[in-house]
C-alpha cells in the first residue's frame, strides 16, 4: 500500500469516526483549543456533525398548503407554496407552513396569507385556504403495513368585503 493510499485511508477512517460519534451524540472534540476548533469546523463544513435523527422511531409531520382564489369576475384558480420567485422564497414559505404544527398559530397564519393574496391581486374577492399535514407512521407501524396519509389541519375562507372569516 502506497503512502498516499495509507493517508487517504486514515483520513476516511477519521471522517467515519466523526460521523459515528455525532450519530451517537458523542462530542469527542470541543472548540476549546486550536485542534478542537479545526475538527469541529471540519465536522460542520463536511456534514459529519449530523445526528441523523431522521432514523428516529417517529418523524414529525410535513405540511403543505393549497389556496383557491376567486376574483371579481368569478374566475377561480389555485396556487401553492412552491410558486415563489426564488428558491429562497419557497424555503421561507415552507418555514411558515411548518408553523401549522402549532394549533394556536393557525388562524393568524391563515389571515396573514389571505392579506398577502388580497395585496397581490387587487381584484381578488375570495381566498380559500386548506393546510394539510402528512402523518408518517412510525417504523414499527410502517412495517405492519401502515402508510403515510395527508390529513387536513386547517380550512378557512376569507373575502375582501369582510363577510368571510377563518373557519
Amino acid at each position: 500500500m502506497s503512502l498516499r493510499l495509507k493517508i487517504l485511508t486514515a483520513l476516511a477512517a477519521f471522517h467515519l469516526a466523526l460521523v459515528g460519534s455525532s450519530a451517537a451524540h458523542l462530542h469527542l472534540f470541543t472548540p476549546r483549543n486550536q485542534s478542537g476548533r479545526a475538527v469541529t469546523a471540519y465536522q460542520a463544513f463536511s456534514g459529519a456533525d449530523a445526528t441523523f435523527s431522521f432514523f428516529a422511531p417517529a418523524v414529525a409531520p410535513q405540511f403543505q398548503a393549497h389556496f383557491t382564489l376567486t376574483d371579481d369576475t368569478g374566475h377561480t384558480w389555485e396556487e401553492t407554496g412552491d410558486q415563489g420567485a426564488t428558491h429562497e422564497a419557497n424555503l421561507r414559505f415552507d418555514g411558515v407552513t411548518g408553523m401549522f404544527i402549532y394549533e394556536r398559530f393557525r388562524d393568524q397564519i391563515g389571515a396573514s396569507w389571505a392579506a398577502a393574496f388580497f395585496g397581490r391581486y387587487p381584484n381578488l374577492r375570495k381566498v380559500e385556504i386548506m393546510a394539510e399535514a402528512e402523518n408518517i407512521p412510525t417504523m414499527k407501524h410502517w412495517l405492519d403495513g401502515f402508510e403515510s396519509r395527508w390529513d387536513t389541519v386547517y380550512e378557512a375562507t376569507f373575502t375582501r368585503d369582510g363577510d368571510g372569516h377563518g373557519e
